[in-house]
């Protein structure tokens, strides 16, 4: 097995990989160490990693929530409208059964009827996911 050289300078380390040096960047640390988690460029990473993070919510997220409605939404839209007793639903036993549609139907009858408002429960669980996952992250 071919490892890379590696060459120690200070606090960083340089990999030799097929005559061309790569800085490596810790991104595991030992609880109680004082070694930084990120290496010296940590800092900056971790800004860099909230912006594309910030960005792709803006992008993904945000910019499309008064497009129109892909096919689900347009189901979810019906459902919450006819209710579960409509006969369409009969062949899709399931689908009233679903605990799903109360958060949209929940969300039209405080804001009212739009795109934005039936993807508004879908964003808001998506950022709550996100806080979890950051906090087992940290633990």
């Amino acid at each position: 097995m071919n490892l890379p050289q590696q060459r120690r300078f200070g606090r960083r380390t340089l990999a030799i990989v097929g005559g061309i040096s790569a800085p490596e960047v810790s991104v595991f640390s030992v609880k109680g160490s004082s070694a930084p988690l990120l290496g010296d460029g940590g800092q900056i990473l971790q800004v860099t990693l909230w912006g594309v993070l910030i960005l792709c919510i803006i992008r993904l997220w945000l910019m499309p929530l008064s497009s129109s409605f892909w096919v689900d939404e347009a189901a979810t839209a019906f459902f919450v409208h006819h209710g579960a007793t409509d006969p369409s639903l009969a062949v899709a036993p399931q689908v009233p059964a679903s605990i799903y549609y109360a958060l949209p139907k929940a969300a039209e009858r405080v804001f009212g009827f739009s795109e934005a408002v039936y993807r508004l429960p879908s964003l808001l669980v998506m950022l709550a996911g996100l806080c979890v996952i950051e906090r087992i992250g940290s633990a």
